[in-house]
């Protein structure tokens, strides 16, 4: 895609904590997309869940001693900083509750999930189990690792 006409990409929490925290591993993925967001290649698509995701990974982390409060809030403020595109669930709620419904999908697994449907675009993650929990429902989750390269 051009940089006037971004492909949209639904990045779970668990694809952007890589960004934020200098001791969790970023794959090869998450880097390429974090690459093709900086270039304006991809716009990043995430329902507000992701904000409090985001915050209590950082309330986590200052808890457990990975960074000190100081580090999280500039944290916050880079998350908040990206330009992230929310969206409500109102438009997607009834697909949330269907895929809810599956064995091994939360609420907000299902969130990620039917907004990049609703969107028709594709949800990036690092959970293995969700992405084979859904397999036989939808084609738009797929792991981070399979982010294609430029």
């Amino acid at each position: 895609m051009t940089s006037s006409n971004p492909a949209l990409v639904v990045p779970d929490a668990s694809v952007l904590v890589g960004w934020f925290l200098s001791d969790e591993e970023c794959c090869p993925g998450s880097e390429r997309l974090m690459a093709d967001f900086e270039a304006r290649r991809v716009a990043l698509l995430a329902p507000p869940l992701l904000k409090h995701e985001i915050m209590n990974t950082l309330s986590l982390a200052v808890k457990r001693r990975r960074m000190a409060r100081e580090a999280a809030v500039l944290a916050w403020n880079a998350f908040m900083d990206l330009g992230i595109l929310f969206a409500e669930p109102d438009r997607f709620g009834r697909s949330v509750m269907a895929l809810a419904s599956l064995p091994g999908v939360s609420v907000y697994d299902a969130t990620y999930v039917a907004l990049a449907e609703s969107y028709s675009c594709t949800c990036y993650t690092l959970d293995k189990k969700l992405v084979a929990a859904v397999r036989a429902h939808t084609n738009r989750v797929r792991l981070v690792s399979e982010y294609p390269a430029v």
